[in-house]
């Protein structure tokens, strides 16, 4: 994904990135309801693995946001994981997705060195904030919170 994004005009990803947000928001209002209790699992992990960690690691480097409530979604829907089990295991994953995208950025010469740093730290603060507050909450506050955030980041991003 953040290959491909190095083909596409600057000023198309500025109009798809709003509405992409908005997309992801508006799977998280109508997904079935979230649970902390485990339910029978749809697809192997090997699957899993091979099937949506391939689509989803597309979409991870291409555009990003939502990556691992997305993860957590399918740890939950398709291979049965509680919710707090689902957001636990997609942290390790997200890491890899963005160190992955900044390795293509590094090889490419694309990567804004500065920029990066300032916003891995305020990635790690908010991973480590949105820990807390599932395991403390659970489902109840993470899809409130997931939805509000894409909707601000769409909102700030058409007010530019």
């Amino acid at each position: 994904g953040a290959f491909a994004l190095q083909f596409i005009p600057t000023g198309f990803l500025r109009d798809l990135v709003p509405v992409m947000l908005i997309a992801v928001a508006l799977y998280f209002v109508f997904a079935p309801n979230l649970s902390d209790e485990p339910r029978r699992h749809l697809m192997s992990s090997t699957m899993h693995g091979l099937v949506i960690g391939s689509c989803l690691g597309f979409y991870e480097g291409f555009f990003g946001p939502g990556f691992g409530a997305l993860l957590a979604m399918s740890y939950v829907g398709l291979l049965g994981y509680g919710i707090k089990k689902a957001t636990a295991h997609t942290k390790f994953l997200n890491f890899v997705g963005n160190a992955s995208s900044l390795l293509v950025y590094l090889a490419t010469s694309q990567a804004l060195i500065k920029i990066g740093l300032i916003m891995a730290i305020g990635q790690f603060c908010g991973a480590t904030l949105g820990a807390r507050v599932a395991i403390k909450h659970g489902a109840r506050v993470i899809r409130p919170l997931l939805v509000v955030m894409c909707c601000a980041m769409a909102l700030k991003l058409l007010w530019q």
